[in-house]
């Protein structure tokens, strides 16, 4: 085409296209030129930017962590620690307690022994997220702090003769815990990977004259041993504790025992409590 405009008379001369294409094969081949670089000004001002990007994005995700807390937090209250879960807690510590002070050879006599063990938001775990790949496998970091009790009278004799009351309170747990849910959510298995941190107070107080006998210090050693005992072989790895999420339970010939147990109890107390027959004053024996 440009051929035949120029044996017509018509366009650029053969001369201006030949300059005009090698000029554009020389800028071509050359590289284009780098662009300036930002001023400190210019690049203080993108940092600002990336800065507030970063901050925006950090605090959108603590909120989202902090709400998934909060829920994690209200699933376990609500699932292992409602009053029906805790009513069947209190009646396993209460006969592992029995057990352990029947055991103790200065304990002559066991009169009662009693766990209150109430369901309430204010007690409710902290549990902070370590790992998730499912609802079927998760870890949580767990601090908890119940509001939970138990007290036994018993009758000792070690030198004398002495009833005393023993009461279980500020209870704290910490450990790592595993969640696992059923696929079809029918049951939650829970597990610690290893044996968590337990601290609880245990009080009592039997004296000889001015001398307090060493009594409370052997209680709450033993206490606390059948405590750790009992999480290590039913909650610490291998081990697990599951519960049924969907089942009804009907009242059973147990639960009408344990009512009938805790009747027994109150009365029991309110008897002793008239005749003045426990505290810290030993019983002189009887020859």
């Amino acid at each position: 085409m440009l051929d035949e405009l120029l044996l017509e008379g018509i366009g650029p001369s053969p001369e201006a296209v030949k300059r005009w294409e090698e000029k554009q094969r020389s800028r071509s081949a050359s590289p284009m030129s780098p662009p300036a670089p930002p001023t400190a000004e210019e690049a203080l001002a993108a940092e600002k930017r990336r800065v507030a990007e970063l901050e925006a994005e950090l605090m959108a995700a603590r909120r989202q962590t902090e709400a998934w807390i909060a829920a994690a937090s209200a699933m376990v209250n609500m699932v292992l620690l409602s009053p029906t879960q805790n009513a069947s807690y209190a009646g396993t510590v209460s006969m592992a307690l029995e057990s352990a002070l029947s055991k103790v050879s200065f304990v002559k006599e066991l009169r009662y022994c009693d766990c209150s063990f109430p369901a309430s938001a204010a007690g409710k775990p902290r549990v902070e997220l370590v790992r998730w790949r499912s609802l079927e496998d998760s870890e949580w970091d767990l601090e908890w702090r119940p509001s939970w009790t138990c007290e036994a009278c018993i009758d000792g004799q070690r030198g004398i003769t002495f009833s005393t009351l023993l009461k279980v309170s500020g209870i704290t747990l910490k450990g790592r815990l595993a969640i696992s849910f059923a696929p079809d959510f029918s049951t939650l298995a829970v597990r610690f990977a290893e044996t968590p941190a337990v601290h609880l107070d245990v009080a009592c107080h039997v004296t000889l004259g001015q001398m307090p006998l060493p009594i409370q210090a052997e209680l709450g050693r033993l206490i606390r041993d059948e405590a750790t005992k009992w999480l290590n072989t039913t909650m610490v790895a291998p081990n697990e504790m599951t519960l049924a999420l969907s089942s009804k339970k009907e009242i059973s010939d147990t639960d009408l025992a344990k009512a009938q147990k805790a009747a027994l109890i109150g009365a029991q107390r309110a008897q002793m409590a008239r005749s003045g027959s426990w505290g810290p004053s030993p019983r002189k024996e009887r020859p």
